[in-house]
């Protein structure tokens, strides 16, 4: 949660010169919503501390809802397509749950690439929020510039399912990290593509144009009207052909009832 306590040590890091006000609780809520696991940042500040909250608030509520999935499943035991199984669905504990990504480990962690060294004013004050709101646990923190060095993201790390660059060489930073995109609908965001200088009207276009190598793809640009400046974000995401589950049809309510057994059997 955006506490108190979280918002004074942001406050410290804001820079209204780079205009991510708006921006960095974008991606608190959009990362609360998608739930990524492996998270790519190049270049900390300000939204280092909104990703870093969002993977923590996540963790804490993916533990809480798999002990509610255990103890709604502990409370069924018939056999769909009726009344009762919809009342028990829709239940107070772990209400509309999926039990299929509660048999995954979650285990969030944010990767981030500041080509500032540690010991600069500003990576100082940054590592040093990180700490005071008990985040290092979920940070990797890697010194240097993200193009050229994707080969120091650990393992565990990969594929990225969610990179927001708010640095530089968007053109150089597509090349190398698209491909470590997760396929099934991983994303990719860039902060400022679309402002009053010309230059970056032609980092967009050139990114649009390696796009067209890929049909597995969507892209928003999502514009701040009252700025001439940092007032944008990008964002692509590779789209997967998602398994789709329609309630309505006997044969997906049955699918559905299964995996709660299946959840239950093994936990």
């Amino acid at each position: 949660m955006l506490t108190s306590k979280f918002w004074k040590c942001a406050e410290n890091l804001y820079d209204p010169s780079l205009g991510t006000e708006a921006v960095a609780p974008l991606l608190y809520y959009l990362i609360r919503t998608i739930r990524p696991k492996n998270v790519l940042e190049f270049g900390s500040g300000y939204s280092t501390l909104f990703i870093l909250q969002a993977l923590s608030d996540n963790l804490r509520e993916f533990q809480l809802e798999k002990e509610a999935l255990k103890r709604k499943n502990s409370s069924y035991k018939e056999e769909p397509y009726n009344e009762e199984f919809y009342n028990w669905l829709y239940s107070k504990d772990a209400p509309l749950s999926n039990p299929e990504y509660y048999m995954q480990e979650y285990k969030p962690q944010l990767v981030c690439f500041e080509q500032l060294p540690k010991n600069h004013p500003h990576t100082q004050k940054v590592l040093e929020a990180v700490k005071e709101l008990d985040f290092f646990h979920l940070l990797t923190f890697i010194e240097g510039h993200a193009c050229g060095q994707s080969n120091k993201i650990p393992d565990t790390c990969l594929p990225i399912d969610f990179a927001w660059n708010d640095a530089e060489a968007y053109e150089n930073f597509f090349d190398e990290y698209w491909g470590l995109i997760n396929s099934e609908d991983g994303y990719l965001l860039y902060h400022n593509t679309i402002s009053s200088f010309f230059s970056h009207v032609s980092i967009m276009e050139k990114i649009k144009i390696r796009l067209e190598k890929f049909k597995n793809y969507e892209l928003l640009n999502i514009v701040e009207p009252h700025k001439i400046n940092q007032r944008s974000c990008t964002i692509i995401k590779k789209v997967s052909q998602s398994k789709k589950i329609y309630f309505d049809r006997p044969e997906c309510q049955k699918q559905v009832y299964n995996t709660f057994l299946n959840f239950l059997k093994t936990h």
